[in-house]
């Protein structure tokens, strides 16, 4: 839910960005428009600093911070929020000895994590 004191700017939209954002609207295939990727971290991973450095990328990238609208308006907005929580979701599987079922399990994550629903006007946008 919007709410008025946490809200940045407000702009309208791009000709680009009310393409895209017609089609969501229209509910054609949002999976066309997800663009997954994926890194091979050797060593360490402190995930308290990693969220830490996600929220520092948050507060600096207005685009990070950013909604989509049309309810309150006749037109679509971008709505750009002054605050935005950080949803780092972490699955540590370095206990897995075996490089296959390794595997196994990243692709499976990407399979569920491209079928889930995904909300212009509430989610992050990466």
């Amino acid at each position: 839910m919007l709410l008025k004191k946490n809200i940045q700017n407000i702009f309208r939209l791009s000709p680009a960005q009310e393409g895209l954002y017609f089609h969501y609207l229209a509910g054609d295939k949002p999976s066309a428009y997800i663009e997954q990727l994926s890194y091979r971290i050797h060593g360490l991973l402190d995930v308290g600093i990693a969220k830490a450095s996600w929220e520092y990328l948050f507060s600096r990238h207005e685009v990070l911070r950013t909604v989509f609208n049309h309810k309150k308006m006749d037109i679509p907005l971008q709505v750009v929020l002054k605050e935005r929580e950080v949803d780092l979701c972490y699955h540590d599987i370095s206990h897995e000895p075996d490089a296959h079922v390794k595997e196994a399990l990243i692709q499976d994550f990407k399979k569920v994590d491209r079928s889930r629903p995904f909300n212009l006007n509430e989610d992050v946008l990466v």
